[in-house]
């Protein structure tokens, strides 16, 4: 029997700041675990130290890269970063929340891997500094995925990206597990 391009593991590298207790990291936790229990190989590249549930990751075979940035933009860190992607080769990165998002977006520059970056809220501003950023680099960005409807529509508005290459996944965290 043949193999479909759905039966297919797939090696999806994500990037996030840290792992905290927040929502994003809970919801990247559980992302990432269920994406091995199906035979996948994601892992995750954290920007900093700042990692208290690292072992919810490194238990269960998943591979953590933890790196030490210690300004906005650290050049070093986003260096670090590019040759981990050249190394690891990843069929997609997948940035969360608005530091790892930027640093995915200039990390992916030229390595002609998908970048995906994730949306959480809605309606919200950006501090000036971040528009600065986001704005010019947006455009770097092939998808989209965002933890509700309303995020979806947002994400589209601040990426100018067509509805196609916006996604929902919810977060599929119980409030009572």
């Amino acid at each position: 029997m043949q193999s479909s391009a759905s039966d297919a593991s797939l090696r999806i590298l994500f990037v996030n700041s840290g792992l905290r207790y927040g929502g994003a990291e809970t919801q990247l936790i559980a992302i990432q675990r269920e994406l091995k229990r199906r035979g996948h190989e994601p892992s995750l590249y954290l920007l900093t130290r700042d990692a208290p549930r690292l072992a919810e990751l490194t238990d269960h075979g998943i591979q953590v890269t933890v790196d030490d940035k210690h300004y906005r933009l650290d050049l070093g860190v986003l260096w670090r970063l590019r040759q981990h992607i050249r190394t690891v080769r990843p069929q997609l990165v997948h940035g969360f929340l608005f530091d790892a998002n930027i640093y995915t977006r200039l990390a992916g520059i030229g390595q002609g891997v998908p970048i995906l970056n994730s949306e959480r809220s809605h309606g919200y501003k950006l501090q000036t500094m971040q528009r600065l950023i986001h704005y010019p680099t947006r455009f770097l960005v092939d998808g989209v995925i965002a933890n509700s409807h309303a995020g979806r529509l947002f994400a589209q508005q601040m990426f100018a990206l067509p509805a196609e290459r916006t996604h929902t996944v919810w977060n599929g965290i119980s409030p009572f597990a």
